[in-house]
């Protein structure tokens, strides 16, 4: 399918990579039809980025990150409401995804963890699950001070809304 994005110009999504979100993403309750853009890092391991592009509103796009790339030790647990809205189980696990920020260098992005995005590989149903723990921030640095993202310097700009 093709769709039209202002960050990307118009592209083609497979099918695989369409999700719906039942009740929208906190904020923005009426987007309910993404597509998942895997960052092209040319590599053959899993993308430590991705884009959450809505397939409704040309203009927005969601960076996501692997939240485990970062931090290996990151953890929580899934309620049974979420598990049963998307079909996920223990045989069944979901794919995580956090919510990255970029206001002006790449070195300061941060991430939402305490609201991870769930896809349902299996059925493409996702949401994003708000976490009832206070070990985590909406605003958790990608890189710790000091250290240099790669390509840092370089302006960026702001690839999503951080809900």
């Amino acid at each position: 399918m093709l769709i039209n994005t202002v960050r990307f110009g118009e592209i083609e999504v497979a099918e695989r990579q369409v999700f719906t979100f039942e009740k929208g993403l906190p904020g923005f309750p009426d987007e309910r039809e993404f597509a998942f853009l895997p960052h092209d890092d040319k590599t053959d391991d899993k993308p430590s980025f991705a884009y959450l592009q809505s397939l409704q509103t040309p203009e927005l796009t969601f960076l996501l990150a692997d939240p485990f790339a970062f931090f290996p030790d990151y953890e929580f647990t899934i309620d049974d409401e979420t598990e049963l809205s998307i079909g996920t189980s223990a045989s069944n696990l979901p794919m995580v995804w956090s919510i990255a920020m970029v206001l002006n260098k790449v070195e300061d992005m941060t991430v939402n963890l305490v609201a991870p995005v769930l896809f349902n590989v299996e059925n493409r149903q996702a949401v994003q699950m708000i976490l009832d723990n206070n070990k985590y921030t909406t605003r958790h640095r990608l890189f710790p001070e000091g250290t240099k993202a790669m390509g840092s310097g370089e302006e960026a700009d702001n690839a999503g809304t951080q809900p």
